[in-house]
């Protein structure tokens, strides 16, 4: 079995309003903000299957045993069993409740201070998607089926294979799923090529999307376009808000799927436009900061008056960056910014504190030296 159809770190669990697919194909991948509870979990001491069952907890002081539990065909007729926004997990050794995501390669904190063994369950592994197959409860031939069911999820049909929880979170995530289902770039490609397309549809929805695709997968074929077709159609992400996230706009989600490609190739393109969107948007974001002074520190320095102008909090940012700078060069720096005096007092002096936190002894120095002690 192919090593890349087991969960992420030995599987994980998840609680009872978590994701956890039907069909033995679907497993956890590293995806953004979305966990997938394993459904092939094996016992490595019993070495039996583990069985689960969402919505249910145990009542305390149960006398069930796990083999008792573990062998009962209907758990609803167990008299210790209640309705819980837990789910239940047991094997032939061993049960647990798991009433929050956690995966199964660290252990369970709360049972560690117990001294409690850590549960030795991990992902059994996960058959391979072949064609002629299922997947996302239709049956697909060969690549024109994938290309119509990309086709059709990208369009809308997503919604009936979210979990109830991540419709406004995760858009399209069925399409991340049937991605990762159709292994090696041949399908895959066909896929991405399909969501590239929906970077210029109509619908702002479908952009969306589109662009939440290219976030979680940003090495796919065609993730390029996302440049291209901002470059190009600056006005169908610009200004249009964003049907999945409240108060920001599809050029918002964009910018945020350029950083992985961004960090992986520093492509200078993708990085203006993130400088532009740091000048233009309203608030801070740190990991867009991040981004650019890593890579272009003189285009922070020139432009900090304008960024503060932004947000204060671009201070407390760059000092963070820069904490390793003595207080004279710090001083140094910090008096050529021209926008530093039209900045409140305490203002100034909550974001120098916040910035150099880990060095309060610096920060005070700071303070003093810029006469705001």
């Amino acid at each position: 079995m192919n090593q890349s159809n087991f969960c992420n770190q030995n599987g994980w669990l998840v609680s009872a309003d978590g994701f956890i697919p039907a069909s033995r194909m679907e497993f956890h991948f590293s995806a953004p903000s979305q966990t997938t509870g394993c459904n092939r979990l094996q016992c490595h001491t019993c070495e039996a299957p583990v069985r689960y069952g969402q919505g249910f907890s145990l009542s305390k002081g149960t006398l069930l045993t796990p083999t008792e539990l573990y062998e009962a065909p209907d758990w609803t007729e167990l008299p210790d069993i209640q309705r819980s926004t837990a789910t239940l997990y047991t094997c032939r050794c061993r049960f647990y409740q798991a009433y929050s995501s956690r995966p199964l390669d660290a252990p369970d904190p709360d049972e560690e201070e117990q001294g409690i063994a850590p549960l030795n369950w991990r992902c059994a592994g996960h058959p391979e998607l072949t064609l002629p197959g299922q997947a996302l409860g239709h049956h697909l031939a060969g690549a024109q089926d994938v290309e119509a069911l990309a086709r059709s999820l990208l369009m809308g049909d997503w919604r009936e294979h979210a979990p109830a929880y991540s419709t406004g979170k995760r858009p399209g995530f069925a399409l991340w799923r049937l991605y990762q289902l159709l292994q090696g770039p041949g399908l895959q490609d066909e896929l991405s090529a399909v969501v590239a397309d929906g970077l210029l549809n109509a619908a702002p929805e479908v952009r969306a999307v589109a662009i939440a695709f290219f976030e979680a997968f940003p090495g796919a074929a065609h993730a390029s376009q996302l440049l291209s077709a901002y470059q190009t159609h600056p006005d169908l992400f610009d200004g249009i808000a964003d049907p999945f996230g409240k108060g920001k706009t599809l050029a918002q989600r964009l910018v945020m799927a350029l950083h992985p490609q961004i960090k992986a190739t520093g492509n200078p393109d993708m990085l203006a436009i993130i400088k532009t969107a740091l000048l233009q948007e309203s608030t801070y974001e740190y990991g867009r900061f991040k981004l650019v002074v890593e890579r272009d520190g003189q285009w922070i320095a020139a432009h900090m008056p304008r960024l503060m102008a932004v947000s204060p909090r671009f201070l407390a940012g760059w000092l963070s960056h820069y904490q390793t700078l003595s207080v004279d060069e710090l001083v140094e720096r910090v008096k050529e910014w021209s926008g530093m005096q039209l900045m409140e007092t305490d203002v100034m002096v909550h974001q120098i504190r916040d910035g150099l936190y880990r060095d309060s002894t610096k920060a005070e120095l700071l303070l003093e030296q810029l006469n705001l002690a």
